[in-house]
Protein backbone atom coordinates (compact mmCIF):
# COMPACT_ATOMS: atom_id res chain seq x y z
CA UNK A 1 0.00 0.00 0.00
CA UNK A 2 1.22 3.36 -0.89
CA UNK A 3 1.03 6.09 2.13
CA UNK A 4 -1.11 8.35 -0.73
CA UNK A 5 -4.79 8.01 -2.14
CA UNK A 6 -5.31 7.68 -5.76
CA UNK A 7 -6.18 11.44 -5.61
CA UNK A 8 -2.88 12.26 -5.22
CA UNK A 9 -1.97 10.09 -7.81
CA UNK A 10 -3.53 12.18 -10.24
CA UNK A 11 -2.02 15.26 -9.16
CA UNK A 12 1.50 13.57 -9.38
CA UNK A 13 -0.02 12.52 -13.27
CA UNK A 14 -0.59 16.40 -13.93
CA UNK A 15 2.26 17.64 -13.05
CA UNK A 16 4.46 16.90 -16.70
CA UNK A 17 1.08 17.88 -18.30
CA UNK A 18 1.53 21.90 -17.20
CA UNK A 19 3.71 22.74 -19.65
CA UNK A 20 2.47 21.10 -22.78
CA UNK A 21 -0.77 22.78 -21.91
CA UNK A 22 0.78 26.01 -21.75
CA UNK A 23 2.43 25.63 -25.03
CA UNK A 24 -0.61 24.83 -26.42
CA UNK A 25 -2.14 27.83 -25.15
CA UNK A 26 0.10 30.28 -27.03
CA UNK A 27 0.12 28.19 -30.21
CA UNK A 28 -2.01 29.76 -33.12
CA UNK A 29 -1.42 26.45 -35.61
CA UNK A 30 -4.16 23.69 -34.66
CA UNK A 31 -2.15 21.29 -35.74
CA UNK A 32 0.60 21.91 -33.32
CA UNK A 33 -1.88 22.65 -30.73
CA UNK A 34 -2.84 19.38 -31.45
CA UNK A 35 0.25 17.79 -31.38
CA UNK A 36 1.31 18.95 -28.08
CA UNK A 37 -2.02 18.41 -26.37
CA UNK A 38 -1.39 14.53 -27.46
CA UNK A 39 2.22 14.53 -26.06
CA UNK A 40 0.76 15.92 -23.25
CA UNK A 41 -1.64 12.83 -22.86
CA UNK A 42 1.49 10.72 -23.11
CA UNK A 43 4.12 12.41 -20.20
CA UNK A 44 1.88 10.79 -17.42
CA UNK A 45 3.10 7.47 -18.58
CA UNK A 46 6.48 7.53 -16.31
CA UNK A 47 4.18 9.17 -12.93
CA UNK A 48 1.76 6.51 -13.08
CA UNK A 49 3.74 3.59 -12.88
CA UNK A 50 3.49 2.60 -9.25
CA UNK A 51 3.60 -1.11 -8.23
CA UNK A 52 2.38 0.14 -4.37
CA UNK A 53 -1.56 0.24 -4.39
CA UNK A 54 -2.86 3.96 -3.55
CA UNK A 55 -5.47 4.13 -0.86
CA UNK A 56 -8.93 4.56 -2.17
CA UNK A 57 -10.25 8.18 -1.62
CA UNK A 58 -13.45 8.59 0.23
CA UNK A 59 -16.42 10.54 -0.83
CA UNK A 60 -16.11 13.79 -1.24
CA UNK A 61 -12.48 14.20 -0.53
CA UNK A 62 -10.66 17.13 -2.39
CA UNK A 63 -7.10 18.34 -3.34
CA UNK A 64 -6.14 21.38 -4.01
CA UNK A 65 -2.48 22.59 -5.38
CA UNK A 66 -1.16 25.51 -6.90
CA UNK A 67 1.94 24.32 -9.12
CA UNK A 68 5.24 27.11 -9.58
CA UNK A 69 3.64 28.31 -12.80
CA UNK A 70 0.73 29.56 -11.43
CA UNK A 71 -2.16 27.18 -12.21
CA UNK A 72 -4.40 26.09 -9.64
CA UNK A 73 -5.02 22.57 -9.89
CA UNK A 74 -8.35 20.09 -8.13
CA UNK A 75 -9.61 16.78 -7.76
CA UNK A 76 -12.45 15.82 -5.92
CA UNK A 77 -13.97 12.06 -5.23
CA UNK A 78 -17.83 12.41 -6.35
CA UNK A 79 -18.58 9.01 -6.24
CA UNK A 80 -17.81 6.11 -4.34
CA UNK A 81 -19.13 2.46 -6.11
CA UNK A 82 -18.08 2.98 -8.81
CA UNK A 83 -14.88 5.02 -7.96
CA UNK A 84 -15.32 8.28 -10.04
CA UNK A 85 -12.70 11.32 -9.88
CA UNK A 86 -13.13 14.89 -10.99
CA UNK A 87 -10.33 17.24 -12.09
CA UNK A 88 -9.78 21.10 -12.86
CA UNK A 89 -6.16 22.24 -13.60
CA UNK A 90 -7.31 25.71 -14.67
CA UNK A 91 -3.88 27.56 -16.34
CA UNK A 92 -2.32 31.13 -15.24
CA UNK A 93 -4.43 34.18 -16.81
CA UNK A 94 -7.09 31.84 -17.69
CA UNK A 95 -4.38 30.61 -20.81
CA UNK A 96 -6.46 27.27 -20.44
CA UNK A 97 -8.64 24.97 -18.81
CA UNK A 98 -8.61 21.20 -18.42
CA UNK A 99 -10.99 19.53 -16.70
CA UNK A 100 -11.29 15.58 -16.99
CA UNK A 101 -13.29 12.71 -15.15
CA UNK A 102 -12.66 9.08 -14.47
CA UNK A 103 -14.03 5.46 -13.47
CA UNK A 104 -12.65 2.39 -13.52
CA UNK A 105 -14.01 -1.21 -12.61
CA UNK A 106 -11.21 -3.77 -12.08
CA UNK A 107 -11.27 -7.32 -13.92
CA UNK A 108 -9.20 -10.24 -11.88
CA UNK A 109 -7.68 -12.97 -14.98
CA UNK A 110 -5.42 -16.19 -13.96
CA UNK A 111 -2.63 -14.12 -14.11
CA UNK A 112 -3.26 -10.46 -15.13
CA UNK A 113 -5.34 -7.41 -13.71
CA UNK A 114 -7.17 -5.20 -16.30
CA UNK A 115 -8.72 -2.30 -15.24
CA UNK A 116 -10.91 -1.10 -18.09
CA UNK A 117 -10.96 3.01 -17.70
CA UNK A 118 -13.87 5.29 -18.82
CA UNK A 119 -13.73 9.00 -18.84
CA UNK A 120 -13.45 11.70 -20.69
CA UNK A 121 -10.67 14.88 -20.77
CA UNK A 122 -11.28 18.34 -22.12
CA UNK A 123 -9.06 20.90 -22.93
CA UNK A 124 -10.75 24.59 -23.73
CA UNK A 125 -8.56 27.67 -25.08
CA UNK A 126 -9.41 31.29 -24.72
CA UNK A 127 -9.69 30.95 -28.67
CA UNK A 128 -12.90 29.03 -28.25
CA UNK A 129 -11.46 26.35 -29.27
CA UNK A 130 -11.19 22.77 -27.64
CA UNK A 131 -10.00 19.22 -27.66
CA UNK A 132 -12.12 16.32 -26.03
CA UNK A 133 -9.89 12.77 -25.65
CA UNK A 134 -10.96 10.02 -24.10
CA UNK A 135 -8.61 7.39 -21.24
CA UNK A 136 -6.51 4.53 -22.38
CA UNK A 137 -7.01 0.94 -20.57
CA UNK A 138 -4.60 -0.85 -18.05
CA UNK A 139 -2.98 -4.25 -17.74
CA UNK A 140 -0.95 -5.60 -14.57
CA UNK A 141 0.61 -8.61 -15.90
CA UNK A 142 2.15 -11.69 -14.47
CA UNK A 143 0.18 -10.41 -10.86
CA UNK A 144 0.81 -14.36 -9.94
CA UNK A 145 3.44 -15.82 -11.66
CA UNK A 146 6.91 -14.14 -13.85
CA UNK A 147 8.28 -10.70 -13.65
CA UNK A 148 5.00 -8.16 -12.76
CA UNK A 149 4.38 -5.15 -15.49
CA UNK A 150 2.12 -2.75 -16.06
CA UNK A 151 1.00 -1.79 -19.88
CA UNK A 152 -1.22 0.89 -20.76
CA UNK A 153 -3.02 0.04 -24.31
CA UNK A 154 -6.48 1.03 -26.11
CA UNK A 155 -7.19 3.67 -28.74
CA UNK A 156 -6.89 7.40 -27.32
CA UNK A 157 -9.21 9.57 -30.03
CA UNK A 158 -8.62 13.20 -29.78
CA UNK A 159 -11.17 15.91 -31.42
CA UNK A 160 -10.93 19.47 -31.85
CA UNK A 161 -14.45 19.97 -33.99
CA UNK A 162 -13.76 23.58 -34.42
CA UNK A 163 -11.19 23.52 -36.61
CA UNK A 164 -12.05 20.01 -38.02
CA UNK A 165 -8.78 17.98 -36.59
CA UNK A 166 -8.92 14.51 -35.36
CA UNK A 167 -5.93 12.84 -33.65
CA UNK A 168 -5.64 8.77 -32.90
CA UNK A 169 -2.85 6.93 -30.56
CA UNK A 170 -3.03 3.38 -30.91
CA UNK A 171 -1.00 1.77 -27.52
CA UNK A 172 -0.54 -1.41 -27.62
CA UNK A 173 0.63 -4.70 -25.65
CA UNK A 174 4.06 -5.05 -25.61
CA UNK A 175 3.92 -8.78 -27.30
CA UNK A 176 3.62 -7.10 -30.50
CA UNK A 177 6.12 -6.03 -32.87
CA UNK A 178 7.87 -3.30 -31.47
CA UNK A 179 6.69 -0.57 -34.51
CA UNK A 180 2.97 -2.12 -34.04
CA UNK A 181 3.43 -1.17 -30.36
CA UNK A 182 2.74 2.89 -30.39
CA UNK A 183 0.75 4.20 -33.09
CA UNK A 184 -0.32 8.03 -34.11
CA UNK A 185 -1.37 10.06 -36.79
CA UNK A 186 -3.81 13.64 -36.84
CA UNK A 187 -5.95 14.04 -39.70
CA UNK A 188 -7.24 17.27 -40.84
CA UNK A 189 -10.34 17.45 -43.20
CA UNK A 190 -9.66 13.98 -44.22
CA UNK A 191 -6.01 14.55 -44.70
CA UNK A 192 -3.28 12.75 -43.04
CA UNK A 193 -0.93 15.28 -41.15
CA UNK A 194 1.65 12.94 -39.12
Amino acid sequence: MAPTSILQLYMRVCGPMGPYFRAAALESDPVQRMKLIMSASISFLEPCHTWAKPLNPILGETIQATPSDGSVLSVEQVCHHPPCSYLLLEGPNNSYRYYSYSTFSVKAHINSISLEVSGRKIIEFPDGSSIVFNNQEDTFGNTLIGSLNHVLHGKIKFEDKVNGITGVMNMGFLRRVAKDYFEGYIESKGERLV
